[in-house]
């Protein structure tokens, strides 16, 4: 099925080409056919009538017929021949040339041998080109605009799905002893916190470098802020982020952690903490 661009000027053009293509073309042979003879009972355009006299009606039927059958023999050859892309508008308005001057000549036909004995002229044929090319591409682009504008059913909007949100970072707000907010770290990137002194060292990363950050306050006051379940105490100067664990290990007496972030850089484990870090990491 085509795609119909809605975007107005140019796309009028290229969605009528686009329409002709359709497999509901017929519709649209049709209609055209309806609309001209419609157009040629109440009007009587350029002196027809004297051409035919009390046969005008018949003859304008006839002829409305064989213009539908040249359209659709048109329509699908038209469909069979391949053209490139960057040519296809040429191409297009010369095959409606085409179109229109094969209706032309059926019509110099029709009058040719109900009226003119069968003495066919050049004269004949020139002037019911003509016509036909004063009526048909207005008809063509009336008809393309009452069925897309009017009687194509419209696309149904497809149903709004809702994706899941997608869970953020937790935030962790470092402050200082006067609360203070000194540092903001997303959860996943907090590595670990070290006491020194009357200040402690917050160990992170920041566009995956490992980044440290000196806030005077202490290891007791930051685990109290964090609250439980993201850091755990390893050691009485260390406080450490217990999605970062990766390995236990044991040299003689002391212990050691590791975290995913810093495979090289052993943390300390007091004994007073061992079971707890062997239990997070079962």
């Amino acid at each position: 099925m085509p795609h119909y661009i809605s975007h107005p000027s140019n796309s009028f053009i290229k969605n009528f080409w686009a329409y002709r293509q359709e497999l509901n073309g017929l519709r649209f042979i049709i209609t055209i056919t309806l609309l001209n003879y419609i157009f040629f009972i109440l009007f009587y355009p350029f002196e027809l009538k004297s051409w035919y006299g009390e046969r005008y009606n018949f003859a304008m039927l006839f002829y409305c017929l064989v213009s539908a059958l040249s359209l659709w023999i048109s329509q699908y050859f038209y469909k069979k021949i391949p053209i490139q892309s960057q040519n296809q508008l040429l191409w297009n308005w010369l095959w409606m040339i085409i179109e229109i001057s094969i209706i032309g000549f059926f019509q110099s036909l029709l009058k040719t041998f109900m009226f003119l004995n069968g003495q066919y002229e050049i004269k004949t044929l020139l002037e019911c080109v003509k016509i036909a090319f004063i009526i048909l591409p207005f008809s063509m682009f009336i008809t393309y605009f009452i069925l897309h504008y009017f009687f194509q059913p419209r696309p149904s909007l497809p149903k709004p799905t809702i994706q899941p949100l997608k869970p953020k970072d937790k935030r962790i707000i470092f402050k200082d002893d006067q609360q203070t907010t000194k540092l903001i770290v997303d959860e996943n990137n907090l590595l670990y916190v070290q006491s020194q002194d009357n200040y402690i060292a917050v160990h992170y990363l920041l566009d995956k470098i490992v980044k440290k950050k000196l806030i005077r306050n202490t290891l007791k006051n930051i685990s109290k802020d964090i609250g439980e379940g993201i850091l755990i105490k390893v050691h009485r100067s260390y406080l450490v982020n217990i999605s970062q664990l990766s390995s236990f290990q044991k040299e003689g007496k002391k212990h050691w952690i590791y975290l995913n972030s810093l495979p090289n850089d052993p943390i300390p484990v007091s004994s007073t903490y061992i079971k707890a870090v062997e239990e997070k990491l079962s």
